[in-house]
């Protein structure tokens, strides 16, 4: 497997669990900068940064696809993302992680190994 879809599939992971804690954020009313109007209401400007993660991890998904195949690209980065997600809600929000997250955590990093390491063979 090239790097370049180690890469894009970490960066979609990475980007997808920035988009889900920025989207918890702005549901809680917090803002980095300001809000923005909108016909709705007030936006938090953690929605536009979720709506610009989202759409760059497609990109990278798009990227990873053009080397691999779905069946192995998706695992990858759905994995990566519960990976990327549980250590920022507990680096950022400071989000207790129960014994079951970690267990769970060691068990997603696994089958992303198996599944990589069965496409390498």
């Amino acid at each position: 497997m090239s790097l370049t879809v180690i890469l894009a599939a970490m960066a979609s992971a990475f980007l997808s669990a920035t988009a889900s804690i920025s989207i918890r954020e702005a549901a809680l009313g917090h803002v980095m900068l300001r809000s923005m109007p909108s016909p709705i209401g007030p936006l938090s400007d953690f929605y536009l940064l979720a709506i610009v993660a989202y759409g760059t991890a497609f990109i990278a998904y798009a990227i990873a696809l053009r080397q691999v195949s779905p069946a192995v690209a998706y695992p990858m980065i759905v994995g990566g993302t519960y990976l990327f997600t549980v250590l920022a809600s507990w680096l950022l929000t400071r989000e207790n992680l129960p014994l079951q997250a970690l267990i769970g955590g060691a068990f997603v990093l696994m089958g992303i190994t198996i599944v990589v390491s069965s496409k390498a063979s």
